[in-house]
């Protein structure tokens, strides 16, 4: 649970910040759930969209935290999402979630 990460933007006319949220758990023992106690936010980045030069660079920063999830986490998602599709009412149609290994 200590790696989970959310990432968020807020925006205020030009001006934007990125956020990372973390969920603040505990955990009694190995037998007990996990306790929620809350979240933890911190300001990662913070700028103005005044120009093409600031508006490239946001840019940028979005894309490389999402290259960042899919190279980490993209097969485990993959795989989370077509198990949930799967175990959904019958007849849906999963051909879009086929999770064969290409290696």
């Amino acid at each position: 649970m200590s790696a989970t990460r959310y990432y968020g933007i807020t925006f205020a006319g030009s001006e934007y910040q990125f956020w990372c949220i973390r969920p603040d758990v505990s955990q009694q023992d190995i037998e007990a759930d996990w306790i929620w106690c809350g979240c933890k936010m911190s300001n990662v980045s913070r700028g103005k969209l005044l120009g093409e030069v600031e508006v490239e660079d946001f840019v940028d920063c979005v894309n490389e935290i999402h290259r960042w999830a899919l190279t980490v986490y993209g097969r485990a998602c993959k795989a989370d999402v077509k198990g949930c599709i799967d175990s959904g009412p019958s007849g849906v149609r999963t051909s879009s979630a086929v999770t064969a290994d290409p290696d």
